[in-house]
């Protein structure tokens, strides 16, 4: 601001761009050499404090987490100028100025990425920074005080919607440049066959060392019985989860900030009153859609089981945009939705390559965690016969008259760790039946169907079910539409046999509910449980039809809630009522 349009336009990246104050023009008529040099030498200081090449730089900082997050921003003012770059049409090296005197613009931009990520600046960000902002208020946007001066909440507008902006852009650059990082299971993989190829190396320098007679030294042989390295996971950088963790967190505290990680564009349509083909009868309006890493991650989850989780929190996130335009409508939510329903791809140009996630995927897979979550019957003969909804909603009614076991969680302790679940092997299956295929042997996980404890979740369990849950929530909060589809839903009861012939079918507050019955779910994850059939029994602001369903599913969870027995009604009946 106060500055001359005409002056902002002049500090381009080089003579081919406009818009980075970081390389000023080289060539602006008469003087504009000694100009852009000296513009140059000013900028000297910055970019040698910020070179992420120089290790005299990193080394002048005491917290190097702070300086990789200022490499954020910073290989955000380079990528223009690395782009341009790479442009056949730029010419040759000498020419466009490939290396500017200070540094190689192209090397720093994508070094600067990596650097941010392996010095963990994201997590950094996230559990810290962002706490630092304080906390949101409903009073409105940039906020002020009677003096004038910006009031807290519009302090923390502020700095939030400047970090949601940071964060699209950033994702947006890596997608762009396929720099995503990878998983934390692919990072321990690596580190594993890393810490196994060392101590390979190690014991043939052993082996061979025996055989030509010379003498072992003690730590030598140690080192050789002690067998491969430990990974210590401290050492981890941020990963694919740290960066949409910090996505995730940006938009749950200042959610109108998920509008930066869309594609905003123009989209034409017919108008109502219109019959005519020409310009006449078009209206333009704003629209919501698919950013380059939505579409990055979409197909990256296809292709990674456990990337699964980090997609479905992108998209919870997403879900929480308002409507570019004037039509509310078109929300994140309503964008959302439509690409779970099967209405839209979030790929127009590679459907054919993948399984599609939809809402019967979704609710399939919350499915799967509260039946293999809940306690194994001692009668197995009993799972002969399927009573369903929901299994009989985790055989929470058979034994009301105790159901303070589960109020007070005594019932299968959560200490007992010996049933940790791994979630990765829902997907495979989830997915295949989408297909009409048939299960596959994935859901049959050892440590689910051999133990007799209370099962718990591991990491990426807890993080896939979290997220599952989240994007119902979150979807069902904002959308009409999506509230009564869900609802909906009836997925066909599995028999004894497994293949869903006994004819019973689990309607979407079912499965919810019976998810609950599990005594072995973490706290956070059970209110979220509770939060999304909340949202999912949101009455309908619009008066339509489905009014009387939505009331039909009120009255159902009611009965599901008492059936449950979720607060010890039985056991407070013995203490009389106030007169």
């Amino acid at each position: 601001r106060g500055v001359p349009r005409g002056e902002r336009d002049n500090h381009g990246i080089n003579p081919f761009g406009v818009g980075n104050a970081l390389f000023p023009p080289q060539e602006l008529g008469p003087g504009g050499a000694a100009a852009a040099s000296s513009a140059l030498t000013s900028l000297q200081p910055v970019h040698q404090r910020l070179d992420p090449n120089s290790p005299a730089a990193e080394e002048a900082w005491r917290r190097r987490d702070v300086w990789g997050l200022l490499l954020v921003p910073y290989a955000l003012l380079l990528r223009g100028a690395a782009s341009q770059l790479t442009s056949p049409r730029a010419g040759s090296p000498a020419r466009r100025g490939g290396s500017t005197g200070i540094l190689d613009v192209k090397g720093t931009f994508s070094k600067c990425l990596m650097v941010a990520s392996q010095l963990k600046s994201l997590t950094f960000a996230r559990l810290c920074l962002i706490p630092s902002f304080g906390a949101s208020s409903s009073a409105g946007a940039l906020a002020s005080s009677s003096d004038g001066v910006p009031s807290s909440s519009g302090t923390f507008d502020f700095y939030a919607s400047a970090l949601a902006e940071l964060a699209a852009q950033y994702i947006d650059a890596l997608g762009a440049t396929g720099s995503l990082p990878i998983t934390r299971k692919e990072w321990l993989e690596e580190e594993v066959n890393l810490a196994h190829s060392e101590w390979f190396e190690m014991e043939q320098k052993r082996q061979f060392g025996v055989w030509a007679g010379r003498e072992q030294e003690e730590s030598e042989e140690d080192a050789a019985n002690a067998g491969p390295r430990k990974v210590n996971v401290m050492d981890r950088p941020d990963c694919l989860e740290d960066v949409f963790a910090l996505v995730s967190s940006a938009c749950e505290v200042y959610p109108a900030g998920a509008r930066a990680f869309w594609h905003v564009g123009e989209e034409r349509r017919r108008a109502m009153d219109g019959d005519r083909a020409d310009d006449a009868a078009m209206t333009s309006s704003l629209v919501l859609a698919p950013s380059h890493a939505l579409q990055t991650l979409d197909l990256l989850h296809s292709d990674s089981d456990s990337a699964l989780f980090v997609y479905l929190s992108f998209l919870s996130s997403l879900a929480l945009s308002e409507a570019p335009g004037d039509d509310t409508t078109e929300n994140g939510a309503s964008v959302v939705h439509s690409f779970l329903c099967g209405d839209r791809a979030v790929n127009q140009r590679a459907p054919e390559r993948r399984m599609h996630l939809l809402w019967t995927t979704i609710v399939s897979a919350i499915r799967w965690y509260a039946e293999n979550l809940s306690q194994e019957e001692e009668d197995v003969s009993s799972k002969a016969v399927s009573s369903s909804p929901a299994d009989r909603i985790r055989h929470s009614s058979a034994d009301a008259e105790s159901s303070t076991s589960y109020y007070y969680m005594s019932a299968g302790s959560a200490s007992n760790s010996s049933g940790v679940m791994d979630a990765s092997s829902t997907t495979t299956n989830e997915r295949s039946n989408d297909q009409g295929q048939s299960a596959s042997s994935s859901y049959t996980n050892s440590n689910v169907e051999n133990s007799n404890k209370a099962k718990e979740l591991d990491e990426v369990g807890r993080n896939t079910l979290t997220a599952l849950l989240c994007l119902v929530s979150n979807v069902a909060s904002k959308c009409h539409a999506a509230r009564g589809f869900i609802l909906a839903i009836q997925l066909p009861a599995k028999d004894s046999g497994g293949d869903g012939s006994n004819g019973y079918t689990d309607g979407s507050l079912e499965i919810l509910f019976s998810l609950l019955t599990v005594a072995s779910l973490p706290p956070d994850i059970r209110g979220m449980a509770f939060t999304a059939i909340a949202n999912l029994l949101h009455p309908d602001e619009t008066g339509s039809s489905a009014v009387a369903s939505a009331k039909n599913a009120a009255s159902r969870a009611w009965e599901l809630l008492e059936m449950c027995q979720f607060v010890p009604i039985k056991l407070l009946s013995q203490y009389s009522s106030y007169a």
